[in-house]
């Protein structure tokens, strides 16, 4: 990015052909004396070589260069992601990806905080902290004291569990949650359908279906939305 002398606007730079090569030799030079360094201090760390190149034939001889050179780990640059290709990611090899589109949505829209392996996406379930500002405003508000706010918070974490254990249905234990939920402040958007967005997470279980040790271990945890956070399995 360069700045426009006139506005003073970012705008994006073309790279000649010549730039973009002269970029590729100096990405594999760094990546040479970094894996040198890497071998002589004996760090324990995995030494990732990153590729880079602007076409199929460039970012091959990218690879080839890391490979040489002794790399085990190499990360791809590549403007193709999404839900759709994550089986083909999987199918060659690819043990992880790193994408700011997928944490975006999972910090900001309400649908999509947890992206299963089928690549259908799910809104995680909000029970926020008693102590969290925006719900202490509107509390207050609207009557409640902070021991009202502890006392929903509580019974909104043990009707998910006992919805999880089969003690009780969706129905019920989604109408304990939004009377806690309604007191959240949200913009028009984020709160709009937030009960049907609610109510297909639970049913679908969404965690009971995937493998990954994160949903193994955590289980319907998962989809709890306690402060900031996304998760994305496959």
């Amino acid at each position: 990015m360069v700045k426009d002398e006139k506005s003073g606007k970012k705008i994006k730079k073309i790279l000649s052909k010549e730039e973009k090569i002269q970029r590729i030799k100096i990405t594999l030079k760094n990546a040479d004396e970094f894996l040198k360094l890497h071998d002589k201090e004996k760090y324990n760390f995995t030494p990732i070589g990153v590729a880079q190149g602007y076409d199929i034939d460039t970012y091959r001889e990218s690879v080839k260069s890391l490979v040489e050179m002794g790399y085990e780990y190499i990360a791809l640059g590549s403007p193709v992601q999404g839900p759709s290709y994550l089986n083909d990611f999987e199918k060659f090899g690819v043990t992880s990806f790193d994408s700011a589109s997928f944490l975006r949505k999972a910090w900001l829209r309400s649908g999509r905080n947890y992206l299963a392996p089928s690549g259908k996406w799910y809104a995680a379930i909000r029970v926020p902290q008693a102590s969290n500002p925006r719900l202490l405003k509107h509390a207050n508000l609207n009557g409640f004291s902070i021991d009202d706010l502890v006392k929903m918070e509580t019974n909104a974490l043990q009707a998910l569990n006992k919805f999880d254990e089969g003690e009780i249905d969706a129905d019920k234990a989604l109408n304990i949650i939004l009377k806690y939920d309604d007191l959240l402040l949200r913009g028009s958007n984020d709160g709009e359908n937030l009960k049907e967005k609610y109510k297909r997470t639970l049913l679908d279980k969404p965690w009971k279906s995937c493998n990954c040790n994160v949903c193994k271990k955590l289980g319907l945890h998962v989809i709890i939305f306690r402060g900031s956070q996304g998760v994305i399995c496959t």
